[in-house]
């Protein structure tokens, strides 16, 4: 209604930003989360556990946008100090090469990221504490098997099935998240579109674009489910 152009058209035109940003800070996300969970579940109240937990609640409280903001704020500070650009600000994407997309993508996604891994680092670290602490980990124990098969075919094995639940439904979040970051870095992906399209009252391609997003978490949660009953065999016998 805005452009006189076809609303599926102006999606597949910016859509690509999206899922560079989303599907990357996704997978840096499930990367370093699993793995620091781990850690602070081995070592409880340990300072390690103690600094991650903090942090972790510490950006937890913070809004994305405030986040993001900072985030900026750093990329500026190291420019006027260094005299180089490291990290863009703010803009949308011009033509150049892989330095320039990285030097683009790279605060978007790390925001996006830091939000992701501060609130399922913690939920991940009382699974793995609860697993830890069961029977059968202490059986395995018992009867001398390595700590290492131990970590990762008993310990994460039991604990995965809560951790894909997880993500599948934040996927929502994950969603919202990369609207604040498009619009705070002005780069022209959908989170983007979608509010300039609420501003305008461009009802269609504003309805489009909810409609997408919608049936990507059902088709997540449709994914999470299979993988679990995969992981899981009981599920498949209940």
């Amino acid at each position: 209604m805005r452009t006189n152009e076809p609303a599926g058209s102006l999606i597949l035109d910016r859509i690509g930003v999206t899922l560079t940003i989303a599907g990357t800070a996704l997978f840096l996300s499930i990367l370093i989360s699993i793995p620091l969970a781990l850690l602070m579940a081995e070592r409880p109240r340990s300072t390690t556990d103690s600094t991650l937990t903090s942090g972790a609640v510490i950006i937890s409280a913070l809004p994305a946008f405030l986040l993001a903001l900072l985030l900026q704020y750093l990329a500026v500070l190291i420019k006027d100090a260094t005299g180089i650009t490291i990290f863009h600000a703010s803009g949308g994407l011009r033509d150049g090469g892989i330095i320039e997309i990285l030097q683009r993508y790279t605060l978007p996604i790390a925001t996006l990221t830091a939000v992701q891994v501060a609130g399922w680092m913690r939920y991940q670290r009382g699974l793995l504490l609860d697993v830890i602490g069961s029977e059968f980990v202490t059986a395995a124990h018992a009867r001398g098997v390595s700590h290492r098969s131990i970590r990762i075919r008993h310990v994460l094995r039991a604990s995965l099935t809560p951790i894909v639940t997880l993500i599948a439904i934040d996927l929502g979040l994950l969603i919202g998240g990369t609207l604040i970051v498009e619009t705070v870095f002005g780069l022209p992906g959908t989170g983007r579109l979608l509010l300039d399209s609420v501003q305008a009252h461009d009802t269609v391609v504003a309805l489009d674009l909810i409609m997408i997003g919608a049936l990507a978490i059902v088709c997540a949660n449709l994914v999470a489910d299979v993988l679990c009953d995969r992981i899981d065999p009981r599920r498949r016998r209940s």
